[in-house]
């Protein structure tokens, strides 16, 4: 195995547990604050259309490590849901409609190149949405650092492999998720900041 087969392992594990930091800051703070749903539902949408796109080019080593993370975020979903008394399937429900649609028609339909260029996204416009809610909400005491730093971590190890592998598709695709969650965290380093923005990030009061 060479060197950039293994730092394609690397990513792909880190990827796999990559949500987990998130998933247990809403199990031990009991609070969704500052967390963005749509960010979540889009990784829904997107992450189990990857998995289906593994699945169909037989690399499992993708479909296992996006499956994984796909069932994490649909766990995020759920108690994000739960704390802000919103149906859960109503919420469900648009993503694996997305999903579908994102393997069904354009991987199966127009290629993989495509594809992969359209997928992404989901996933660059949740980061979006995840920067406004940083921006906007006086508590973010809901978000885990620790999961905007794996992200982060994630999406810079592809990057760099994509760019030894000079894969254009995964270059451009992680170029732009690399920027965006560097913003996110950037951010919301800037926010526990006593003093700085609406609040910290454990959504007490600026003094």
């Amino acid at each position: 195995m060479g060197f950039l087969d293994v730092l394609g392992w690397v990513a792909a594990c880190t990827g796999m547990v990559s949500g987990l930091p998130q998933l247990v800051r809403l199990l031990r703070e009991r609070t969704s604050a500052g967390v963005s749903l749509p960010m979540w539902q889009l990784n829904v949408a997107a992450l189990y259309a990857w998995s289906c796109h593994g699945f169909h080019i037989g690399q499992f080593s993708l479909l296992i490590s996006n499956l994984l993370l796909a069932v994490t975020s649909t766990a995020v979903v759920v108690m994000i849901c739960r704390d802000r008394g919103q149906p859960v399937w109503l919420k469900l429900i648009p993503p694996l409609l997305l999903s579908a649609f994102l393997f069904g028609v354009i991987d199966l339909l127009l290629g993989p190149l495509v594809y992969g260029l359209v997928a992404v996204l989901p996933l660059a416009v949740g980061q979006v949405t995840q920067f406004l809610d940083l921006r906007n909400s006086v508590d973010i005491s809901g978000v885990s650092g620790g999961f905007l730093v794996v992200n982060l971590l994630v999406q810079a190890l592809w990057l760099v492999w994509a760019l030894l592998m000079r894969e254009h598709a995964v270059t451009a695709a992680s170029t732009v998720m690399t920027t965006l969650t560097a913003l996110n965290l950037g951010f919301y380093l800037w926010r526990a900041i006593p003093g700085r923005g609406r609040g910290s990030s454990l959504g007490q009061p600026a003094q």
